[in-house]
């Protein structure tokens, strides 16, 4: 399984609070005939509690650790009957594990994950935990640390796949800051050691707006945590035949960002959505989305 071999992507209709990504990721799916389909849910962060696809099925995680969300936020409470639908596609195996789907990057058999989720999961050992995940997710998982500082650890905001052995990684040495140099040759190692090759992506989170918590809950009063995610260019939705990148008021990195696309995928439509006011929710284009592949 891989992203571009997806043909059907999920988004909530809460998402319509921003409707240049709700109605601009619609359209340019529609454009390339993948199937767009709207969930009635508050939750707009898909493709953290949606189950997960397998090459048998699927796999339901546990959403949110504790502490971490459904205690403050009762928007973010996803009802069964919202996802339970898929099983009408193969079967959809429960597990008792906490794992955001933003912290699964796939690629055929292999999966890129951050060591968060043995933070999220303290009352499983983390070899057995190890163990579990590689047998639901049917993959192997390359284990990488998060970021600094970051306690979600979502992987979809730190790397992409381009291949069966390349990904896209944040350029952290662009912030010139030692702590995330550091960080950028610990994952690149890491990658590297599982014949993994680590390309440098345009990264522009240093130009974040900045919000102090009352104007933040003023424009975002539907939101959760403040916990932006502008400038993360490399959490894009890639599907079959297009790519939907965010794109971040008129920075310059922009266009950065659709040569880097353009020179790896010369034959996908690449779409750049404007996330400069989503992302300050803390998510972009493929946190507010999930993609399959379903023959129906």
């Amino acid at each position: 399984m891989k992203d571009a071999d997806c043909n059907v992507v999920y988004i909530a209709e809460a998402l319509n609070r921003h409707p240049e990504v709700f109605n601009g990721m619609r359209d340019a799916l529609r454009f390339v005939n993948v199937d767009c389909r709207v969930l009635d849910t508050s939750n707009i962060w898909v493709r953290d509690w949606a189950p997960i696809q397998t090459p048998s099925g699927f796999v339901k995680f546990q959403y949110k650790a504790p502490g971490l969300g459904y205690e403050a936020y009762p928007q973010l409470v996803v009802p069964d009957s919202v996802w339970e639908p898929l099983e009408n596609y193969g079967r959809i195996e429960r597990s008792d594990i906490v794992l955001d789907g933003g912290n699964v990057v796939r690629y055929g058999d292999r999966v890129i994950m951050t060591r968060m989720v043995f933070e999220h999961n303290p009352g499983i050992d983390p070899g057995v935990l190890a163990y579990k995940l590689g047998r639901l997710l049917e993959a192997e998982i390359v284990f990488i640390p998060p970021e600094p500082g970051d306690t979600l650890g979502h992987s979809d905001g730190i790397c992409k796949w381009v291949d069966a052995e390349t990904v896209f990684l944040n350029d952290y040495r662009s912030l010139r800051d030692r702590q995330f140099i550091e960080y950028d040759c610990q994952v690149a190692n890491i990658l590297d050691r599982h014949g993994i090759d680590a390309c440098p992506f345009p990264y522009a989170y240093h130009l974040c707006p900045e919000l102090d918590e009352e104007e933040f809950r003023a424009q975002f009063p539907d939101a959760d945590d403040q916990n932006e995610g502008y400038g993360y260019y490399v959490n894009y939705l890639q599907v079959a035949g297009a790519i939907l990148y965010p794109t971040f008021d008129d920075l310059e990195e922009n266009t950065a960002v659709e040569k880097c696309l353009w020179a790896a995928h010369p034959d996908l439509w690449l779409e750049g959505i404007d996330c400069s006011r989503l992302s300050l929710e803390g998510g972009l284009c493929n946190c507010v989305s999930m993609s399959y592949q379903i023959f129906a």
